[in-house]
């Protein structure tokens, strides 16, 4: 009985911990999207870019063109079944 009570007492804790984190966590999210964080990071790369003569869209451009590569190879190798599946495949 000892131990569930302990157990309990436990579990109440972390709950508070967990909850204490969580709403921290949303504030300063809160905090960097009214600080426009992320739009100057934006900017600071593209002014990097431009400093190091790249053209920012081209190089944006390349960039969606490898994570679309990215993601149809992982789709990819998740459809990809091996000889074995197939055979022993079982329907319901």
């Amino acid at each position: 009985m000892l131990f569930f009570k302990l157990l309990y007492f436990a579990d109440k804790e972390v709950m508070k911990i967990l909850t204490q984190v969580s709403v921290t966590r949303r504030e300063a999210e809160i905090k960097l999207d009214e600080s426009n964080f992320y739009e100057k990071k934006l900017i600071n790369k593209r002014k990097d870019l431009i400093l190091d003569g790249k053209d920012p869209d081209e190089v944006e451009e390349e960039q969606k063109l490898k994570r679309k590569k990215k993601v149809k190879k992982k789709a990819g190798k998740k459809n990809h079944q091996h000889p074995w599946q197939e055979h022993y495949s079982c329907s319901l």
